[in-house]
């Protein structure tokens, strides 16, 4: 096929045959109808990208049609399709119209390389940057503030009782496996209710198929913020986050300072929090999650048990307080500031020198 192609640093673009691509693991092929060229590209033709092998073909922006996946492959199973797993979901993909996004990775890339240190919220994305950027992070985790049951004053309005619903709370998207919730829950046999409070984040789509199944066991609620919320997720009977994707959820954190039971997926992010103080199922997997609400909706002192152990786990390792005065620390340390240095006015300016934290031995 022809492509306009970058042979060298600082030559202009040619017009030349190259191979067809193959696609290798995790990949997908586009067959592209339109390009478009950004700052990118410029840098590539000026070199300014470190291990840059040309020749290169620009073109840092598309939009195509799935031609062909990765069949699973040695080493490479369809990761980076996103949207299922297995060689039938990659497949799916296959004759789908898809928009070219080179960011993917680039804030990630960026945030371990350009600043001077780099906070991270779950022990899970600390090691995922040392392994895949070889770059040390420091860890320091969102948090919580315990509070108690809240009166019940709304409940009413919204047709629920307490410690009788099943709570999910976060935004209606596909990573968060709210449909995987919803038909778990139509299976079981309870008198409890399912309450999913939240709003879409540009997936309409996805909310209007899940809204298909409201019933008067299933009921939707917009944002609820202020007293209304910890009314609400102070008086579930279990909260759960279904999540496919996290990086340390502060509704599980609320719920867990809230003094409810918790049930999450089985991914790292949540088994950090949850591992001896909740419940997990197996990410993705509806009969798990149906097991495990089961076994959690029909016995109330399991739950006590388990709202005990989270609220415990909070109060150990989740106080903002404590994790407000970390934050603290490493903008000194950063800064080459004293804890209880006074700040000097000049460096209070922007671009006032800073002190490097130090990286992973190898960088």
């Amino acid at each position: 096929m022809k492509a306009l192609v970058i042979t060298e640093k600082n030559k202009p673009v040619e017009l030349l045959s190259v191979a067809d691509r193959v696609v290798g693991p995790g990949q997908a092929l586009v067959r592209v109808y339109a390009a478009a060229l950004n700052h990118r590209d410029v840098w590539i033709q000026k070199g300014q990208y470190a291990g840059l092998k040309y020749p290169i073909v620009p073109g840092s922006d598309g939009a195509g049609v799935v031609v062909a996946v990765s069949d699973g492959g040695s080493g490479g199973g369809t990761a980076g399709v996103r949207g299922g797993s297995g060689v039938a979901a990659a497949r799916d993909w296959i004759g789908k119209e898809v928009i070219i996004d080179p960011a993917l990775h680039w804030g990630e890339a960026a945030a371990v390389s350009s600043p001077n240190a780099t906070m991270v919220v779950s022990r899970t994305l600390r090691e995922y940057y040392r392994r895949q950027y070889q770059r040390d992070t420091i860890y320091i985790p969102n948090g919580a503030t315990v509070t108690p049951r809240r009166v019940s004053q709304r409940l009413a309005e919204w047709d629920l009782l307490p410690d009788n619903y099943v709570l999910f709370l976060g935004r209606f998207s596909p990573e968060k496996n709210c449909h995987l919730l919803i038909s778990a829950f139509e299976a079981l046999h309870t008198d409890m209710k399912l309450v999913l409070a939240g709003g879409s984040s540009h997936s309409d789509a996805y909310v209007e198929s899940l809204r298909r199944h409201e019933s008067d066991r299933i009921r939707f609620l917009p944002w609820v913020s202020g007293r209304d919320l910890e009314e609400l997720l102070s008086n579930a009977a279990v909260f759960v986050l279904p999540s496919e994707l996290e990086g340390l959820s502060l509704a599980l954190l609320d719920a867990m300072a809230a003094g409810v039971c918790v049930l999450t997926s089985d991914i790292p992010e949540n088994n950090e929090v949850v591992e001896g103080a909740g419940f997990t199922f197996r990410r993705g997997d509806e009969a798990d999650l149906e097991r495990m609400l089961d076994v959690l909706v029909h016995n109330p002192a399991l739950r006590r048990q388990a709202a005990n152990w989270g609220r415990e786990r909070i109060q150990g390792e989740y106080l903002w307080p404590a994790i407000a005065r970390s934050i603290e620390q490493t903008y000194f340390r950063v800064l080459g500031w004293g804890p209880h240095e006074r700040v000097p006015r000049e460096q209070m300016a922007i671009g006032a020198p800073v002190a490097p934290l130090d990286r992973v031995a190898g960088d």
